[in-house]
């Protein structure tokens, strides 16, 4: 790991005198996604609508605007090979020898999308709808054969109006703010992840918000060895099941919940967040009810997340990013603790585990247009030994960490270079791990 990190952090110093600090033009935010939100400053044009960049559709009184970008990442793999963007949950123990093969390249453009929005004048002010999807999809018929091709996949469907939101969109307990500028896509281990549809309401207040909703329930837990419907409950929650119950190994990807789940109310959902000269802070949570239901035995559990994160201006453009994450019966809101929050007997007993996470950035501007960010991230999973055993292929702590250099050469362009490194732990203490050296490049329209 020691000569992956020296290579990388050498590669990076060579991009760095390349580009040099005399490069023509000047970045307006600190990261892509203001990059993203940030409004075109050319004058309006005739048949524009009323947001710039907009058009105004013929005969009516709406503005739509189009949007997106186009971004190309080459990967290479130390260790193993866990996807086009590193899935924690992919990462396989050590002793997977099929897992270990190491040196895996790759080049992928998944991570483009496109967005519609719309903007139409209302008495209760502007109605505004946004719809985006990126081509993370899956599909039988994508391979990297012949084609390449990936589906097209739904991200964000929403409206807003005043201070009200309806439609599928990020999760209140997001606070995109918090969050590190990485070349990854998918950001640092112990971050708070998730969306999905939900009814929310926005209080302003001074430089302050206060957010709350209800949100798409999905209660998410694991069966106990040996118990009654475990085979059945163990398998639709992504554990391979052996001789006598027992728990072999974990499912690459564990997305599927047991047929028992039966959600009776939503998850609510709140953050409140202040916005300073010196940065941002928010506090966020969420409430919900864990339910196992056979029809015949039922057994139910309330579970929580507590959590605070902010993004804190140090020198000049500089500023730290943060989170702190505590759940009990709430781990499907931590990113790579899903479907971990919770534990059901196969009777009347469904008891909830506890999980925690966290990530520490800093991000440091070089010039106007050259910054780094590096940082690591940590999560932890208190598993219930009693129920599920010590020998058992499920996650029980994880790290990561970046390291990169983005170049911003005019607006709504990005290129940069980057390490990161992932550990996996399981709870029968073997572990797996994986060094990757990325480079991408963005253009948006």
């Amino acid at each position: 790991m020691a000569k992956n990190l020296r290579i990388a952090l050498l590669g990076m110093a060579a991009l760095m005198l390349l580009l040099g600090a005399g490069q023509a033009g000047a970045s307006e935010v600190s990261d892509w996604r203001k990059q993203q939100e940030a409004q075109a400053s050319a004058p309006p044009a005739p048949g524009s609508g009323s947001v710039p960049g907009s058009i105004l559709v013929p005969g009516t009184n709406t503005s739509i605007k189009f949007g997106g970008y186009i971004k190309l990442d080459a990967i290479k793999d130390e260790g193993q090979n866990p996807g086009d963007f590193i899935f924690f949950n992919n990462i396989a123990a050590s002793t997977n020898h099929a897992a270990n093969r190491s040196g895996n390249v790759r080049f992928a453009a998944r991570q483009s999308r496109f967005n519609v929005q719309t903007f139409t004048p209302s008495g209760y002010g502007t109605l505004h709808t946004y719809i985006e999807g990126d081509f993370y999809g899956t599909s039988p018929s994508a391979n990297a054969v012949v084609t390449n091709s990936t589906p097209f996949a739904l991200r964000h469907a929403y409206g807003e109006i005043g201070p009200l939101l309806i439609g599928h969109t990020w999760s209140v307990t997001m606070d995109l703010d918090s969050f590190p500028e990485t070349v990854a896509f998918n950001g640092p281990i112990g971050e708070i992840f998730i969306r999905q549809s939900q009814i929310r309401y926005t209080y302003a207040f001074g430089p302050s918000t206060w957010i709350v909703a209800v949100e798409n329930p999905e209660s998410d837990f694991r069966g106990k060895n040996g118990g009654a419907n475990d085979s059945i409950s163990d398998q639709q929650n992504g554990l391979v099941i052996g001789p006598g119950g027992a728990v072999v190994a974990e499912n690459a990807a564990p997305n599927f919940l047991s047929p028992n789940v039966l959600n009776t109310v939503p998850d609510f959902t709140t953050r409140l967040t202040t916005n300073q000269p010196w940065g941002e802070l928010s506090a966020y949570g969420a409430a919900r009810l864990l339910r196992a239901d056979t029809g015949v035995v039922h057994a139910t559990h309330f579970g929580y997340l507590v959590a605070g994160s902010g993004r804190i201006k140090t020198f000049g453009k500089d500023n730290v990013q943060f989170q702190a994450n505590w759940a009990d019966g709430g781990n499907r809101y931590i990113f790579y603790l899903f479907n971990l929050s919770g534990v059901w007997d196969g009777a009347r007993s469904l008891e909830s585990q506890q999980g925690m996470s966290g990530f520490l950035y800093y991000q440091h501007w070089w010039t106007e247009t050259l910054r780094t960010n590096f940082g690591a991230g940590y999560l932890r999973n208190f598993n219930e030994t009693a129920l599920l055993g010590t020998n058992t292929a499920i996650t029980r702590e994880g790290e990561g960490a970046h390291i990169n250099l983005i170049w911003s050469p005019v607006p709504s362009s990005n290129f940069g270079i980057e390490y990161s490194h992932a550990r996996r732990e399981f709870e029968n203490r073997t572990r797996g791990e994986v060094n990757r050296f990325q480079i991408g490049g963005t253009l948006a329209f």
